[in-house]
């Protein structure tokens, strides 16, 4: 991805490696599911740049070592994570935790719209994309944009 080329870290000393993201994935990931055992008085609402599922028909595999990951696979884990077992109550942990998961999930980065609901999660998108790049094109990258998206929770 251009963005490994381009993103810095240690005061924009070293590059920005997959093993950055790997560790900023599980930091955030566990920080997700903590304020999922939380109590509250009403709708939690989760905002994260990448999907929190994978793409409509395309499960993620584990990956065992010693195999290569097809280009898909690696690209697709560039804008898109399992996260579903967020979507599920469950205890955590140590056992006395209670995960219960967000009313409403919102994400961005896929250039896509999706509104589906996993578990007790609504999970939504609703990007527009690059764009629109004038006189040849018009319109956003995602032709499924709705500017006027509303949701209700």
């Amino acid at each position: 991805m251009n963005d490994y080329r381009k993103i810095r870290t240690a005061r924009y000393l070293e590059r920005f490696q997959p093993g950055h993201a790997l560790a900023r994935h599980l930091q955030s990931s566990a920080f997700l599911e903590a304020q999922m055992c939380k109590p509250r008085g009403g709708p939690l609402v989760v905002v994260t740049h990448h999907a929190p599922i994978p793409g409509r028909g395309y499960r993620l595999a584990p990956h065992y070592p010693g195999t290569r990951l097809s280009d898909e696979g690696v690209l697709t884990a560039a804008y898109r994570s399992d996260l579903t077992e967020l979507m599920w109550p469950g205890p955590v942990g140590n056992g006395f935790d209670v995960r219960r998961p967000a009313d409403l999930w919102i994400f961005g980065h896929t250039h896509e719209s999706e509104d589906v609901t996993i578990g007790q999660t609504r999970i939504v998108s609703n990007a527009k994309g690059y764009g629109p790049w004038l006189p040849k094109h018009r319109g956003w990258d995602n032709p499924c944009f709705d500017p006027s998206l509303v949701i209700e929770i």
